[in-house]
Parts: C-alpha cells; sequence; structure tokens
C-alpha cells in the first residue's frame, strides 16, 4: 500500500510540474504575441 501512495505522490507532482509549465508557455507566447503587435504598431508595416 505504501508504494501506491508514493507513486501517486510521484504522479501529482509530475502533474503540477506539467501543469505550471503548460501555463509558463502560455504567459511566454502571450508576451511574445504582445510584443510583435507593438512592434508592428509602431513600424505600421501593415
Amino acid at each position: 500500500m505504501k508504494g501506491d501512495d508514493d507513486q501517486a505522490k510521484k504522479n501529482l507532482f509530475i502533474n503540477i510540474k506539467k501543469g505550471f509549465e503548460t501555463i509558463n508557455v502560455k504567459l511566454k507566447l502571450n508576451k511574445l504575441k504582445k510584443l510583435l503587435i507593438d512592434c508592428i504598431k509602431k513600424n505600421k508595416i501593415i
């Protein structure tokens, strides 16, 4: 039974870590998107 608890805890932490990584990637993409939009507006390329 103890082995199952340890594995469950490991899986939980792995899933939490993956969740944080996903959020981090989304935040970076949003920041990059905003930066690109600002650059386009400043340079009036379009």
